[in-house]
């Protein structure tokens, strides 16, 4: 489900607005990127069907992030559905009791001057790469070499054995397709963004999102891309 932060102290509601800019320009990042795990990662409240949750074993035992980490489970035996019209509301709070998460990226804020977020850089390389997966799954013969920064973050990840072992593996595309993506999961994709963080390190988080709409924009109005 969708949620908000609200605070009745100024300062503590706009780092929770702040870091929920920050995190949607995330998921906004990946929908550019058609990556199939373009949903919110970090959940106040999750309902998941029992198969579902018996397949992947319930969640997975951290002491942050298991949201995170069951989604990304969960995405590859039943998919995720994010439901937008409901909104769960919470309190705001600073908190340092995990290593990451709400509560100390809202004390990371309070602390800086300025917000930063993803290059929206980083994302037009991870399009590259799912586009690259698409065509290697339904035609292999025609998949295009990958720019040189793209092919070194993927290789980085072991992409040329794994690769390998997927078309040898599997013969028919709609195989190929899952067995990329289940590969390419949420967890790499945030790797290999990470990762590309050191090409194109983060920018300030207006800017970041103007940018990324700018891109979006000029490839919605592309040749076959309406």
């Amino acid at each position: 489900f969708s949620h908000r932060h609200v605070s009745d102290n100024p300062a503590l509601a706009a780092a929770a607005a702040s870091y929920e800019a920050h995190m949607a320009h995330y998921v906004r990042g990946l929908q550019f990127a058609r990556s199939p795990y373009a949903y919110p990662t970090l959940g106040s409240t999750l309902a998941v069907h029992v198969e579902s949750y018996a397949a992947v074993r319930g969640f997975p035992r951290r002491d942050a992030a298991e949201d995170f980490y069951l989604l990304n489970k969960v995405a590859k035996v039943g998919g995720v559905q994010w439901l937008r019209d409901v909104v769960v509301t919470l309190q705001a709070r600073r908190s340092q009791r995990v290593p990451f998460g709400t509560g100390p990226a809202l004390e990371r804020i309070l602390g800086a001057g300025e917000v930063t977020t993803y290059n929206p850089a980083c994302f037009a390389l991870l399009r590259e790469v799912q586009q690259h997966l698409e065509t290697l799954a339904a035609a292999p013969a025609e998949a295009s070499t990958l720019s040189a920064p793209a092919a070194t973050l993927l290789d980085n990840l072991d992409w040329p054995e794994v690769a390998t072992r997927f078309l040898t593996q599997h013969r028919h595309a709609p195989a190929r397709r899952k067995a990329f993506h289940d590969w390419f999961d949420a967890f790499r994709t945030l790797k290999f963004v990470r990762a590309a963080e050191h090409m194109h390190p983060p920018l300030p988080l207006h800017q970041a999102q103007a940018e990324l709409a700018t891109m979006a924009s000029s490839i919605a109005e592309g040749p076959g891309e309406a």
